[in-house]
C-alpha cells in the first residue's frame, strides 16, 4: 500500500546494479597496492593484505549503498541513510589507506596516528553532510515530479 512511486533504481535487483561496481572496485583497488609494490618494492604478502582490506571496504560500501537505496521513496530517510553510508565508507577507506601505508612501511606509527588519523573523522563528516544535502535535494525533486 505504498502510495509513493517506485524509481528505476528500486526495481533493479541487488546483483544487477552491484556487480559492475564490485568488479570495477576489485580492479581499481588492485591498482593501488600493485603500484605501491612496483614503486617501493615491497613484499607480496604486505601488498595482498592491503588489497584484501581495500576489497573488503568495497564490499562493505556496496552493502551500505544498497541499504540506503532501499529507502529512496522517503527523501529524508533515504538521504540520512546515504549520508551514514558515505560516513562509514569514508572512515573505513581512509583508515585502511593509512593502515596500508603503515603496513607497507611508507609511514611510521606516529606519522599515521598523529599526522593522518586526526583528519579522517572530520573529512568523512563533511563529506557525509554534503552527500546528505545533495541526495535529499535529488530525491525530493524526483518525488515531486513523479
Amino acid at each position: 500500500m505504498n502510495s509513493l512511486p517506485q524509481t528505476n533504481a528500486d526495481q533493479r535487483p541487488f546483483w544487477r546494479w552491484i556487480a559492475p561496481f564490485l568488479v570495477s572496485c576489485a580492479i581499481g583497488q588492485g591498482i593501488l597496492p600493485a603500484a605501491a609494490g612496483l614503486v617501493f618494492r615491497r613484499e607480496t604478502h604486505n601488498l595482498l593484505i592491503c588489497y584484501g582490506l581495500l576489497l573488503w571496504c568495497g564490499f562493505i560500501g556496496a552493502g551500505l549503498i544498497d541499504w540506503a537505496r532501499q529507502s529512496y521513496q522517503r527523501p529524508r530517510s533515504g538521504a540520512i541513510r546515504f549520508g551514514l553510508a558515505v560516513f562509514v565508507l569514508l572512515d573505513l577507506y581512509m583508515g585502511i589507506l593509512v593502515f596500508g601505508a603503515y603496513i607497507l612501511g611508507l609511514l611510521t606509527k606516529e606519522e599515521a596516528i598523529d599526522g593522518y588519523a586526526p583528519y579522517i573523522l572530520p573529512v568523512a563528516l563533511m563529506a557525509s553532510v554534503l552527500a546528505y544535502t545533495m541526495v535529499r535535494r535529488r530525491l525530493e525533486g524526483t518525488n515531486r515530479r513523479a
